[in-house]
């Protein structure tokens, strides 16, 4: 059965409806394209893990959508961990980057869930990479689109994960950037926001709100009318001054028996 979910996540680049659909609908197997497929996947370092998989992540069990398949690079068994929490934001000034010395005093049994764009998310991950802070990269393209993989050295950072539901070189687009934060609400406790500045991580918090997960801010200074982050706190966001409380919240999901 993994052979067909692994078909049509090829064949459908990770399009979760178009795959259920294919199942939903007795979909005929390509045998051209079944082995074009195992011929590229021979030249790939990325592995696989699929929704039948034991090691499938239990967290993601919550999801109405849940992936059909993992396409991960890195050390795997972070995603057992029981601590963690998805550190983002999306505005960068010098005093918002001078919040990731907070990294610092984390302790090891933390993971950091890491959404993959670009700004201060990059700092985020270059951060970690030099702490050692075990970091959950989730992309939303195939792997060999990834930006981020150009900073990581798996040989040498080995508490690192980066995962994605895309296989291989498949792209950006407007449906993958919503598709993935459904993953990393899944897969982070709860979710810490540097600053924020306009709609744009409205998604990811909804994402996190709808699995029953909670919010940190970091406060804005007070002159800093581009950071939105006090009208989360005002809606109800949990005001914070460092990561103690978002890295102490431990959820341990166990797969259940099928």
């Amino acid at each position: 059965m993994n052979n067909f979910i692994i078909y049509f996540d090829y064949k459908y680049n990770g399009d979760w409806d178009k795959i259920y659909h294919a199942f939903k609908n007795f979909e005929n197997v390509d045998d051209d394209l079944a082995k074009q497929i195992a011929r590229e996947r021979i030249d790939l370092k990325e592995k696989i893990i699929t929704i039948l998989d034991d090691e499938y992540p239990a967290k993601l069990d919550m999801l109405r959508k849940p992936p059909f398949a993992l396409h991960y690079l890195g050390n795997y068994s972070l995603i057992n961990f029981e601590k963690s929490f998805c550190l983002t934001g999306n505005l960068e000034k010098d005093y918002i980057v001078d919040l990731l010395c907070h990294i610092d005093s984390l302790a090891k049994d933390v993971l950091v869930v890491l959404p993959s764009w670009k700004g201060i998310n990059e700092k985020i991950l270059e951060k970690c990479l030099t702490n050692d802070q075990p970091i959950l990269v989730i992309s939303k393209c195939g792997l060999r689109n990834e930006p981020f993989l150009e900073k990581i050295d798996f040989a040498k950072h080995k508490n690192v994960l980066v995962i994605s539901e895309y296989p291989n070189k498949y792209h950006i687009s407007r449906k993958t950037i919503f598709a993935y934060r459904r993953i990393v609400a899944a897969l982070a406790n709860n979710l810490v926001l540097l600053a924020t500045s306009g709609p744009f991580l409205n998604n990811l918090v909804n994402n996190f709100l709808d699995c029953g997960k909670e919010v940190f801010c970091f406060a804005p200074e007070p002159n800093d009318n581009e950071n939105s982050n006090l009208e989360l706190i005002n809606l109800g966001a949990t005001l914070i001054n460092d990561l103690t409380k978002p890295s102490q919240t431990g959820i341990l999901v166990k797969k259940t028996a099928s």
